[in-house]
């Protein structure tokens, strides 16, 4: 039964793709690089794992596009873009306080990540997911 579920689903996700390069709403190796060029110049601390995971996505991108799809939406959800309920596995900043308690906040302040936002949606990137 778990079969013929899944067949389902990776039809339906077939389906919903052609549908989406229709209508020219799918991510292109551009747009990859786009993405991955607004995250280093506001995460210069992961850099190098960017450029790595940036190499490893464009690679998917000709081979599955849904999970290129699925690895940037996790991407985002890392760095609060998009929300995300599971806190554990978002980037955060950690500092002591003045009264030397270790504290935890988003990596992005609400000002870093809406210009991160703006400058995603000026290059039309949420459209595509």
């Amino acid at each position: 039964m778990n079969d013929i579920k899944q067949r389902l689903e990776q039809e339906l996700d077939q389906i919903r793709y052609q549908q989406k390069l229709e209508k020219g709403l799918v991510l292109t190796e551009d747009d990859i690089h786009t993405i991955f060029k607004i995250l280093r110049d506001n995460d210069q601390e992961l850099k190098p794992m960017l450029d790595i995971m940036e190499g490893l996505i464009v690679k998917s991108v000709k081979e599955d596009y849904l999970i290129t799809e699925k690895y940037i939406n996790e991407i985002f959800r890392y760095y609060n873009i998009l929300p995300s309920d599971d806190m554990i596995r978002c980037r955060h900043k950690f500092f002591f306080t003045e009264s030397k308690k270790l504290v935890k906040k988003n990596f992005f302040g609400p000002q870093a990540l809406e210009n991160v936002k703006n400058e995603l949606t000026v290059q039309e990137i949420f459209k595509k997911l």
